[in-house]
């Protein structure tokens, strides 16, 4: 398309700045993390709050990863834009087409599962998932889904019906 002028025009996005200061970075992180905490303890909060289990979904991964990167990372909160390999790993993520089902993937075997499997069974299993699939174009540890992974152990411990309160 070209403009009254005569020449080419196009849209080009700009990429969010990021931290390249160590320090300023690990302020960032830290703070990055307490928003992550406080997003996390309002799921587990809400679920409670309406009397029914905590409900896990694609996008409250996508948000917390969005919290723990904001700032950091120019993808954060989104899911990978192209393939990833692993070196050293005979491991082969899935395609990039196929990460968005395959999140959708463990959020249902969680929700499934939720009444009869322990929190310590679930949170492993996030845990293994998000590393089978490595649906963030990088993986920044605790970040992401971590959060997640304790939202849900939480709200286990938490949860009247499920009789795992520790003592």
């Amino acid at each position: 398309m070209t403009n009254l002028e005569g020449s080419d025009r196009k849209s080009v996005a700009a990429l969010p700045e990021l931290i390249t200061d160590p320090e300023q970075r690990a302020r960032k992180e830290a703070s990055n993390g307490l928003r992550q905490a406080d997003a996390v303890t309002k799921y587990v909060e809400d679920a409670l709050a309406g009397g029914s289990p905590f409900k896990l979904l694609p996008s409250m991964l996508l948000n917390l990863n969005r919290c723990a990167l904001e700032g950091i990372n120019n993808y954060a909160g989104n899911y990978r834009p192209s393939e990833i390999y692993i070196h050293g790993s005979e491991h082969k993520p899935p395609p990039r087409t196929e990460v968005a089902s395959r999140v959708e993937e463990l959020c249902e075997y969680v929700n499934e599962h939720f009444a009869e499997k322990s929190a310590i069974h679930l949170a492993a299993y996030v845990m293994w998932r998000i590393n089978w699939v490595h649906h963030l174009r990088r993986w920044e540890w605790p970040y992401g889904e971590s959060g997640i992974v304790s939202g849900a152990m939480r709200q286990a411990w938490i949860s009247p019906s499920r009789q795992e309160i520790p003592r």
